[in-house]
């Protein structure tokens, strides 16, 4: 799977997961070969970019039971 692929495949996954990333887009630059955020409009101070909730988020206590990843 080439790295694009693997951008929509986790775009959509972290919607399915309840990410909210109204203000800022996901984006894989192939000159860097890197990925990264940008905003989609012009933001305030304070304005909030991304929620990631807590299911969403690999810990190491969940690293340890996901039989997955043994």
């Amino acid at each position: 799977m080439g790295r694009e692929a693997a951008l929509e495949s986790f775009i959509s996954w972290s919607t399915d997961m309840g990410v909210n990333h109204q203000n800022v887009q996901i984006s894989y630059s192939a000159d860097i070969d890197s990925f990264g955020l940008k905003c989609t409009k012009n933001i305030s101070s304070g304005t909030v970019l991304l929620q990631v909730p807590r299911k969403a988020i690999l810990s190491w206590d969940l690293a340890r039971k996901s039989l997955f990843l043994r």
